[in-house]
C-alpha cells in the first residue's frame, strides 16, 4: 500500500493485521522522490492461557500479559483490541479459566497473570519458531 503525502525525513513504520504477529518497526528514509519499505508478517504463535485456583478449579476474570525478555516491542497483533478489551471485560479468562492472549513472534517472554490482588509471574515462556500454538497453565494462589 501507499502512504502519502509524507514530508522528507526518517520515519518508524509499523503495522498490524488480525491473526498475524506484529513485526518490529522498520526505519524508512523518505527523500524528494519518496521512500520504500518491505515488511514481512508471520502468523506467529498463538498463546492460550489456562488459569486455575489453588484447588485446581478454573479461575474466571484473570488476565495475562507477555513481555519480551529480549527488549523487543510490538509483539501482540491487536494492541487496540487488547486495550479496548481491558475496559469491556474481554480478554480475561472465562468460566473455563481460558483466554487467548494473541499471536506473538517466536522468542522468550515473561508472563504476568493477575486477578484482583492475586498475581503470578512466570519468569520465562519460550515460543518456538516452528510452533503454531503455545498453551500455558498457571495456578493462582
Amino acid at each position: 500500500f501507499e502512504l502519502g503525502p509524507v514530508s522528507v525525513g526518517t520515519y518508524s513504520l509499523s503495522c498490524s493485521a488480525k491473526d498475524y504477529s506484529a513485526p518490529l518497526p522498520v526505519e524508512v528514509e523518505v527523500d524528494e522522490s519518496g521512500g520504500e519499505a518491505r515488511i514481512v508478517m508471520d502468523l506467529g504463535v498463538e498463546v492460550r492461557l489456562l488459569v486455575l485456583g489453588s484447588s485446581g478449579a478454573p479461575v474466571r476474570g484473570a488476565r495475562g500479559q507477555l513481555t519480551p525478555l529480549d527488549g523487543g516491542e510490538g509483539v501482540v497483533t491487536d494492541v487496540g483490541g487488547a486495550f479496548g478489551g481491558l475496559f469491556s471485560g474481554e480478554g480475561s479468562t472465562g468460566e473455563d479459566g481460558r483466554s487467548v492472549l494473541g499471536r506473538y513472534r517466536p522468542g522468550r517472554y515473561r508472563l504476568e497473570v493477575y486477578r484482583g490482588f492475586q498475581r503470578v509471574d512466570v519468569p520465562e515462556v519460550v515460543l518456538e519458531p516452528d510452533s503454531e500454538i503455545k498453551d500455558v497453565t498457571v495456578s493462582l494462589p
